[in-house]
């Protein structure tokens, strides 16, 4: 009889000690998720963080013109400023056809492009200038064995503007005696802004 005694109280305490490992194993394993619901809460915090920032932080406001050549230049000058007069699109206000020049109402990227277009027999050079510093240049060559023949070339350029940067075309007049750009809206000026920053 004290031996069943014994023997139930040995069992007892073997069940026991197998309880308290299994406990002590569901508190470790309690103690590790709980650490994983703190790292995820950060993580949700520091989304909701960011969230926030992109949703106040204002966007710029969209900037896009084109604008054309209605008559052709004879004679075009040397780093004469054109003026694209044929206003199709000027959203933002940026494009003054007066002067011909793009001023960038916001820091950002910004996408031109210029088609020139020359007039039989003659060339066009025309530069993209950024503050007065050329930054592409597309050429329409035309010469005199070609004298029923109109060309037309198109440069584009993604240019990093700050607010004020003025941007405009201007003739090169490096590859024909006289140099014409065609107008009656064959050559363009467009622009637009990718990203403000």
């Amino acid at each position: 009889m004290l031996k069943l005694f014994i023997l139930a109280i040995a069992t007892s305490c073997f069940q026991y000690g197998s309880l308290a490992a299994d406990v002590d194993q569901l508190q470790q394993e309690v103690n590790s998720l709980k650490s994983q619901m703190g790292q995820v809460q950060q993580t949700l915090q520091q989304i909701q963080t960011q969230l926030t920032l992109v949703h106040s932080t204002p966007h710029a406001k969209p900037v896009a013109f084109t604008a054309h050549l209605s008559k052709t230049i004879v004679s075009i000058q040397q780093h004469h400023h054109v003026s694209f007069d044929n206003v199709i699109t000027n959203i933002g206000g940026a494009y003054n056809k007066e002067t011909g020049h793009f001023v960038a109402p916001v820091f950002g990227t910004y996408a031109f492009f210029v088609t020139a277009t020359n007039t039989p027999g003659h060339s066009t050079s025309l530069s993209l200038m950024k503050n007065g510093q050329r930054q592409s240049v597309t050429l329409a060559h035309g010469t005199a064995s070609t004298p029923s023949q109109w060309e037309t070339s198109t440069m584009c350029a993604m240019l990093l503007l700050n607010e004020g940067d003025e941007v405009w075309v201007q003739n090169e007049s490096k590859f024909s005696t006289t140099e014409d750009l065609d107008g009656h809206n064959y050559s363009s000026y467009s622009g637009f802004l990718i990203q403000g920053l």
